[in-house]
This record gives C-alpha cells, structure tokens and sequence, in this order.
C-alpha cells in the first residue's frame, strides 16, 4: 500500500517537472520570437530622408537691422542768424570744392549794428586818450606836492633858528661867567638874556609854521594821490569798455563774414532749402552735404543686440527690393549710451512705458557703391562671430537627444549614429570639430519621419500627391 503511494507521487512531480519546462520553454521562444520580429521590423521599415554632405566653409552668427544710408561728413548747414538770402549758387547735386561759396546771405541789421559799433569804438578811444592825459597830469601833480620847496625851507629856516638859539644860549652862559668876575655889567647880561629870549620865541613861531607847512604838504600829496586813483580807476573802466567794443565789433564782424555759406568739405550738394529772396530765422537749415566718396549707414540697434556688437566687427549691408545688391563693410562707432529714438541726447526723463531704447551705430562700406541714394533704407547684417573654413553640417542635421550630439550616417543603407563634437552653433550652420571630414554625407529625415538605428533609408522620396 505505501509502495503505491509513493509510485504516485513520484509521477505527479515529475508531470509538473515537465509542465515548468514547457512553460520557460515557451517563455524564452515567444521572448526571442518577439525580439526578433521587431528587429526585422525596424530593420525593414523604410525612412525617408535626403543626404547632405558636411562642408568646409564659414560659421557665423549675426545681428540684423534696418538702416539709413548716408554720405562721408553728411551735414546740415544752417543760418548762424536771422538773415535774407541773398543768393543761391549751386543745386542739388552739383559737386562742390571745400572752401567754395554756396550761398549769400544778408544780414542788415549786423550791418547797422557793425557801423554803430564803429562810432561808439571811435569815441571810446578818444575817451581813452583823454583819460590817459587826465592820468599822466595827476601823476605830475602828485610828484610836485611830494617835492615841496617850501615845506623844504620852513625846516631849514627850523634849523637855522634851533642854531641861533643855541648859540643864544652860549653866549647868555659866557656873559654870566664874565659878570660873576665883574668884566661886563648887568646891563650887558640883560641884553644876552633878552636876545636869548626873543630866539627861543622866534624857534617856536619857525617850528609852527613848519608843521603848518607840513600839514599842507601831506593834505596836497593826499589830494594829488586821490586824484590820481581816480583817474587811473577811470583809465581801467575806459581800457575794459575799449576792449568790449572790440569784441563787440569782432563778433559783428563774424556775423558779416557769415554772410558767405562755404562748402565744409569736397562733396556734392545733397538738398537745397531755401531760395534767393527767402528771409530765414536763426539754426534754419540752408542746404544738407556729403561727400560720395565715402558711404555710412547709421543703425538702431535693440540693447540686446548692441551688447553683440564692437567696432570694426565685419557687416554686409544689401539693398532692398526686388534686385538684390550687397556691399561689405565694418562698424566704426557704437554709442555708449542707449536713448528713445527722437528724444534729446542725455535727457534725464528716462524711458516712458511703450518705448524702447535703441543703441546706434554706424557702418561705413569698405568702398563706395555708387549706387545708393542718401536717405534710403538697407539691410545690415553685422557678423558678431565668426569661424573660418571649418566643416559644418545643417542644424537640422544635429541631434541632440543624447550625449554627446550625434548626426545620422548612411551605412549600407541603413541609418547609422555618427558622435560629433561641435563648435560655434550658427544660425545656418553648425560647426563640427570632430567625427566629420568635409564631404562626408550625413542624413536628414523628412519632417515628421523618426529615424532608429537600422531603419532602411530613402534617399530618393517620391512627392505625396495632393488630395
């Protein structure tokens, strides 16, 4: 009995034994079945794309804005005052020389004004002359109060008094020595001391007058001095009020001499504003010049664009409409300073909410065009970067879901991933500095078309027909 109870269960597990085989079997074949259907399925499905090959040339990337052509020294010229034109002397677009008559112009009132000035310089002068005169008599008069004779004899006549008193004084002493030994009498005594006496009274009236004469002596050099500084202060004020005149008269003499317009530069006449007979008021524009032998273009530029942009940074400038023409040139100025377009330079204000802040610039061509008109707009594309005769490849060509960017390569005609390293990104191309040589072919799927590595490639698509 327990014989055949262990027969039975040997049985059952080897029944499953080969149940769990049969299922891993079919596990492993369906898993390889399905891995090998859907390689042959990528395998067999057909892309189509188009081949480009990667080229040796040029990567750049630039800025682009619309500009204004003008001449070399383009200006305008203006009335330096309110004035009648006299006379035109040229016409738009005649060339001129530097230095050369353009227009005349009248200024009556700076005429009146220069002969008034005349007059009134002319008796300035005159004045000055006078005054001159008036200054070199005070400064005589002044050294002759300082030279006083009689100030001079009134101390001498002090000293000569001052001795006769002193010898009064001796004298007096002697005949008292004489009268003590009884060689002269009483009388004679008294007579010394009255001489000696009337000498003293003498040096005192001698000694008034001499300060008398002193006094006056300082009161005339004080008034010869007063008169002097007066009329050296009335020779400064005539000598400042003589050189205003001239300047006055300089300046009238500017404006008449600017009477006469002259060519700035060597040019040609771009625009004429006024005609003979106009009455023009001051900073009028009379005519605009340029010279054509050089050409500029001056640009606004976004900040965002202008923080690309340098001097002599290479630029192509092309004409617009339906004849295509385009020049070379370079940036030769960038402004420091971002302004609203038509406000003034500086203007504190700041910016107003709705504007925006231009930067500008100026191109100048490498060589005239002779073809542009003054005034007309252009294209300018300024190159900011640039890579020369490096091997790129289209941008659509880089794919860049994974790293590093990879392109797509045709191998055996099958799609293939080709690692690259790039270099500058361009706007039409991109530069590839390594896992491409120049000419080698990379693929470039038709929009909407997925590429898998192994997909079948179609290098000649057929054109969807239209519904």
């Amino acid at each position: 009995m327990n014989l055949s109870l262990d027969q039975n269960e040997s049985k059952r597990r080897s029944h499953k034994s080969k149940l769990l085989l049969l299922v891993v079997g079919l596990i492993v074949g369906g898993s390889g079945w399905y891995t090998h259907t859907q390689l042959n399925q990528i395998q067999s499905s057909v892309v189509a794309v188009s081949l480009v090959p990667a080229m040796q040339g040029n990567v750049e990337n630039s800025v682009t804005e619309t500009g204004t052509i003008e001449l070399g020294g383009q200006q305008v010229l203006r009335a330096p005052s309110e004035v009648t034109v006299e006379q035109v002397n040229v016409r738009e677009g005649q060339r001129v020389r530097k230095g050369q008559a353009l227009v005349v112009l009248r200024n009556r009132q700076a005429q009146e004004q220069f002969k008034e000035q005349l007059g009134e310089n002319a008796k300035a002068e005159l004045d000055l002359s006078r005054t001159r005169a008036k200054v070199t008599d005070a400064a005589q008069k002044l050294q002759e109060a300082k030279d006083d004779p009689d100030l001079a004899r009134s101390r001498e006549k002090v000293v000569e008094v001052q001795a006769q008193v002193r010898a009064a004084e001796t004298r007096f002493k002697e005949s008292q020595a004489l009268l003590q030994k009884g060689f002269i009498s009483a009388t004679e005594l008294q007579t010394d001391k009255t001489t000696l006496d009337t000498t003293k009274s003498t040096l005192r009236d001698t000694e008034i007058a001499a300060f008398k004469a002193q006094r006056e002596h300082q009161n005339r050099v004080a008034a010869a001095q007063s008169a002097l500084d007066d009329a050296q202060i009335t020779l400064d004020k005539a000598e400042i009020d003589i050189q205003k005149g001239r300047e006055r008269l300089e300046g009238l003499q500017r404006q008449l001499s600017d009477r006469l317009v002259t060519a700035p530069i060597n040019g040609v006449v771009l625009r004429v504003n006024v005609r003979n007979g106009d009455g023009i008021r001051t900073e009028s524009p009379i005519l605009a010049i340029g010279d054509p032998n050089q050409e500029t273009i001056r640009i606004q530029l976004t900040t965002l664009n202008a923080a690309k942009v340098q001097v002599n940074q290479p630029a192509r400038v092309s004409l617009m409409g339906p004849q295509m023409q385009q020049f070379t040139g370079k940036v030769i100025s960038l402004s420091p300073q971002a302004t609203v377009p038509g406000a003034q330079f500086g203007d504190a204000a700041g910016i107003q909410p709705g504007q925006q802040a231009k930067v500008e610039a100026k191109i100048v061509l490498d060589k005239p065009s002779n073809t542009l008109i003054p005034g007309s707009s252009v294209s300018v594309e300024i190159i900011t970067e640039q890579r020369q005769n490096v091997v790129f490849v289209p941008p659509e060509a880089v794919q860049r879901t994974e790293e590093p960017p990879f392109v797509w390569v045709k191998d055996q005609n099958r799609a293939k991933k080709q690692p690259i390293q790039i270099g500058l990104q361009g706007l039409q191309g991109i530069e590839v500095t390594q896992g491409l040589k120049s000419g080698d072919e990379v693929v470039i799927p038709q929009p909407n078309a997925q590429i898998q590595a192994g997909n079948l490639l179609n290098t000649n698509p057929q054109p969807v027909p239209s519904p």
